[in-house]
């Protein structure tokens, strides 16, 4: 983990005089220099791995509702899909069907 070393900060704003719009960025007063990334001074502390709780049962009954919420979403959209497909079908048979008396009737 890095760890960004941080200057004093001014309480009066930038604590140096403003910059013209003509100064390059290599003259920045040293506070105003992006800051460097560092590493902390207790690696072995930051190398701990974070202690994991266990779930509490409100979050394990809202996380069962939450599974079962999804799968019904996903099987009523599913079911929607399949009556979609079916209603394409049927359109295009009724269609056909048209075309065909169409033509009865004009051989009539």
């Amino acid at each position: 983990m890095l760890v960004l070393a941080t200057p004093p900060q001014p309480a009066h704003g930038r604590g140096g005089p403003a910059a013209s719009r003509g100064t390059s960025r290599a003259a920045m007063p040293p506070e105003d220099r992006p800051l460097e990334p560092t590493e902390p001074e207790d690696a072995a502390e930051s190398a701990l791995p974070v202690a994991r709780r266990a779930p509490a049962p409100e979050d394990q009954a809202l996380a069962q509702q939450a599974q079962a919420f999804d799968t019904t979403v996903r099987l009523r959209s599913e079911a929607e899909r399949e009556m979609n497909a079916l209603r394409e079908m049927s359109m295009e048979q009724v269609k056909r069907d048209d075309e065909l008396l169409k033509k009865w009737i004009a051989l009539i």
